[in-house]
């Protein structure tokens, strides 16, 4: 099946790279979600972004599966060039 991706509007893509220089990985997988419609990536997104905010840093296996949605949510949006 080919599934097309989501482009990112100019906005989102300045935002997502922008957030890649200061190191906010973890809001962009939220933003990239709630991009996607992605109920599911949306909710876990979330749930990630709340466990890395509690503990001021990203737990190793969260961080893992952090990596795990992240190549998720990329086969569903194209972020294009910075």
């Amino acid at each position: 099946m080919n599934i097309k991706k989501i482009i990112l509007s100019d906005n989102d893509r300045k935002k997502y790279f922008d957030n890649e220089d200061i190191n906010y990985h973890t809001e962009n997988i939220v933003l990239l979600a709630e991009i996607s419609w992605n109920k599911r990536l949306i909710s876990i997104s979330k749930a990630i972004q709340a466990i890395h905010e509690a503990n001021g840093s990203i737990p190793y296996d969260i961080y893992n599966y952090r990596m795990k949605i992240e190549e998720e949510l990329l086969e569903l949006v194209e972020i294009g060039e910075n």
